[in-house]
């Protein structure tokens, strides 16, 4: 995959993200006061790692060729990352 490839696939990740999250909020708004809280922290823990991968993608975006391969592996495990505490929230909240 080159670098123009994997930053669109990048982008596509970060707005799989943002989708995610934004479900989570809706579910949020419907649930009871006591599961609230619930929802709150998986959503700051999930926004944190929104942020993350953000970032991962500006250092993509201003990578030199040098820097590449290793901003490229960044990002991927900062989207591994989300997938993990993703599953892992999506099941604590069901």
């Amino acid at each position: 995959m080159n670098k123009s490839e994997f930053k669109t696939k990048a982008n596509q990740i970060i707005d799989e993200v943002s989708e995610k999250i934004n479900e989570l909020e809706k579910e949020k708004e419907s649930a009871q006061s006591d599961a609230e809280a619930k929802y709150e922290e998986s959503l700051k823990e999930l926004r944190s790692q929104r942020s993350k991968l953000k970032s991962k993608y500006e250092e993509l975006e201003n990578a030199s060729e040098e820097e590449w391969e290793e901003v490229k592996k960044a990002f991927d495990s900062a989207s591994e990352d989300f997938k993990k505490g993703w599953n892992k929230i999506a099941s604590a909240v069901a």
